[in-house]
């Protein structure tokens, strides 16, 4: 299947001046394809009874760090308390267009952060 967009996130990937990536669409349009196709394999997790999900996973050395991502101010984020209250990770991000706030486990982060997130598991 050919993608249009395989030429734009190459672009974005080599630039030096690049910005964070952020895909949106509808569901079922191929995201999670393209992001395949382009060498990043994203996780996520949701409730057996699909009632809650996270927007994405990945391991830190033995730890599962759990990482929810808003496009707005809106910092409710239940899939991500439904999460932290079952398997009480270490650390757990929330990316929106707030301001950072580290409340001990959880840290709220802007948005334009989002490529730094290996420093915020330092400190």
């Amino acid at each position: 299947m050919h993608r249009n967009i395989i030429a734009d996130l190459l672009k974005w990937k080599n630039s030096p001046h690049r910005k964070p990536l952020i895909l949106q669409g509808a569901r079922q349009t191929g995201k999670t394809w393209i992001m395949k196709e382009f060498g990043i394999t994203p996780y996520y997790w949701s409730a057996k009874d699909g009632t809650a999900e996270i927007d994405f996973i990945f391991q830190n050395d033995d730890e599962i760090v759990p990482v929810e991502v808003k496009a707005e101010v809106n910092l409710q984020a239940k899939s991500l308390k439904l999460y932290r209250e079952a398997y009480d990770p270490a650390v757990a991000f929330r990316f929106s267009l707030s301001d950072y706030a580290d409340h001990g486990g959880l840290k709220d982060i802007p948005l334009y952060a989002l490529p730094a997130i290996r420093q915020f598991l330092r400190g």
